[in-house]
């Protein structure tokens, strides 16, 4: 009897497998946005979107930034999820390793170490990468949840200034907008 129940159970599994296709494949999407807002006498603004397609996957980085000078700029995520005192009150660079600053190439940065975005000659820059060193899952170690996302003035110098402030933030100049990493929405 045990067994008819577990066969009449899998056949119905299968039927409703093949009814409803959209519902056997279940992938967890987490989504965060981030408006930036401009530091006193800063013209910056946009938005940066953040996506990961399953908890422990990379996370998608994405935006449009407008309002900078042409050239590269330091962008990273920095401790703290406060936007006050003109971007100065989001603290260092997320650094839960508590490693040395330095390239998103490197074998060793900063979680929030994401070098530089380059702006057009009109002032815009895009962005777009993949980061395995953050996560959108909520409490995780290396969560981007609450921090704040800053656009520095100079470009980073990825740690290779030979200077304790490279070692610390690459040089990247002040901070001439922010925003804090907010959930979208979780699928």
């Amino acid at each position: 009897m045990n067994t008819l129940r577990i066969c009449v159970l899998t056949l119905s599994l299968a039927a409703a497998a093949l009814a409803y296709p959209q519902y056997t494949a279940v992938q967890a999407t987490l989504a965060a946005v981030c408006e930036l807002k401009a530091a006193t006498g800063s013209t910056v603004s946009g938005q940066v979107q953040l996506l990961q397609s399953s908890p422990g996957s990379p996370v998608r980085v994405s935006g449009l930034i407008h309002g900078l000078g042409p050239g590269e700029h330091g962008f990273h995520l920095h401790q703290e999820g406060n936007l006050g005192d003109d971007c100065k009150a989001a603290g260092p660079h997320f650094n839960p390793a508590k490693v040395r600053h330095g390239s998103p190439s490197d074998a060793s940065q900063h979680a929030g170490d994401f070098g530089n975005i380059v702006a057009s000659d009109q002032g815009v820059a895009t962005v777009e990468f993949q980061t395995p060193q953050v996560s959108l899952e909520p409490n995780a170690v290396n969560g981007a949840l609450g921090r704040a996302f800053v656009v520095h003035a100079l470009p980073d110098d990825l740690g290779r200034g030979n200077t304790e402030e490279s070692t610390k933030t690459g040089s990247a100049g002040a901070r001439v907008a922010c925003c804090i990493v907010t959930q979208a929405y979780s699928a």
